[in-house]
């Protein structure tokens, strides 16, 4: 499958910085230059279009993303998986997805993996671009989740010739099994990263309004309901100490759309960032999104948590490298 890779071009940095990632140091420029000399291409540069749905890989050396390019006059948008290097800030055109049919990616705990949405169903592909397996066709929700804990791939829906619910797969695809029925109303559901546990998402009936809560998919047990919003509530997350609960929505009728952080040690709520679709470093510091702006101008951002600074990272003119001060 051909792939191409695009970066910037620039001269050796000499500061270096700690980020996303566990256990691994990164060089991070704190002007436009890129790193050690390794020879880069420019970044493209779109008139128009957005990246969508990042992935930040358990690695921290990786975020996946869809990206959406309009290619022509009439505004079709021709679109792409595509992986950034957060060392070399190398972009990879990874699989030229048909017919926009892809979106919300899972990596695998050997971050060689990317589990989605699309396909008809749930399929995985090699972050090569190669091996796209079809792993159960259906009618999901976005969002399947890749267990680090069990190596088994969680998704919400009703497969062919299956009763709606939420389902447990190996990472081949095979030994499909109900784990929580659609009586129970879960929509989107999130693995925790130091268990088996689920986050899940739980539609109110009538209001359609919808709740956060924990779920074993072991012994099928559902907790209290720990938070609801306004409305629905899209793309979910929870750090790695299993305190903190990022999610987009509305929190409440006078709130706005955005992502928020909602604390499970003191029920408290604040937004985060404009932003519709997101991911959590493997620490725990970092945030990346795709900001909200005009329909065809969409780039991403990554925010440190901490300090609320921020960087964009994609969609930059050519010749120019995202987040060159790392945040």
């Amino acid at each position: 499958m051909p792939k191409s890779s695009v970066g910037a071009m620039a001269p050796t940095c000499q500061h270096w910085a700690k980020i996303a990632r566990l256990a691994t140091v990164v060089c991070v420029c704190l002007t436009l230059t890129a790193c050690d000399d390794k020879p880069t291409k420019p970044l493209p540069s779109y008139a128009t279009g957005g990246d969508y749905y990042p992935a930040w890989s358990p690695d921290g050396t990786t975020i996946a993303f869809l990206s959406e390019d309009i290619a022509d006059s009439n505004g079709t948008p021709e679109e792409w998986l595509r992986t950034i290097d957060l060392d070399t800030r190398v972009i990879t055109d990874v699989w030229h997805i048909p017919g926009g049919s892809a979106w919300d990616f899972s990596w695998s705990p050997d971050s060689r993996w990317l589990v989605f949405h699309g396909e008809g169903g749930i399929a995985r592909i090699l972050a090569t671009g190669d091996s796209l397996q079809v792993l159960a066709s259906g009618a999901f929700v976005p969002g399947p989740s890749w267990s680090a804990v069990s190596n088994r791939i969680y998704v919400s829906g009703t497969p062919v010739s299956s009763a709606s619910g939420v389902y447990a797969m190996n990472p081949d695809g095979s030994g499909l099994v109900l784990l929580f029925s659609g009586d129970n109303r879960l929509n989107f559901v999130r693995c925790f990263r130091g268990s088996d546990s689920l986050l899940a998402t739980q539609v109110q009936p009538y209001s359609g309004r919808e709740c956060f809560l924990i779920a074993d998919p072991v012994s099928g047990w559902i907790g209290d309901h720990i938070l609801c919003g306004t409305d629905v509530i899209h793309e979910i997350r929870i750090d790695s100490k299993n305190s903190q609960v990022y999610f987009v929505g509305r929190p409440n009728d006078n709130s706005e759309y955005a992502i928020y952080q909602f604390s499970r040690l003191n029920s408290s709520i604040r937004k985060v960032a404009g932003g519709h679709s997101f991911d959590l470093s493997p620490n725990d510091s970092f945030l990346v999104y795709s900001q909200f702006g005009s329909v065809t101008f969409r780039p991403l951002i990554v925010l440190n948590l901490t300090t609320g600074v921020s960087c964009q990272l994609t969609r930059l003119p050519k010749g120019v490298a995202g987040c060159t001060s790392w945040p």
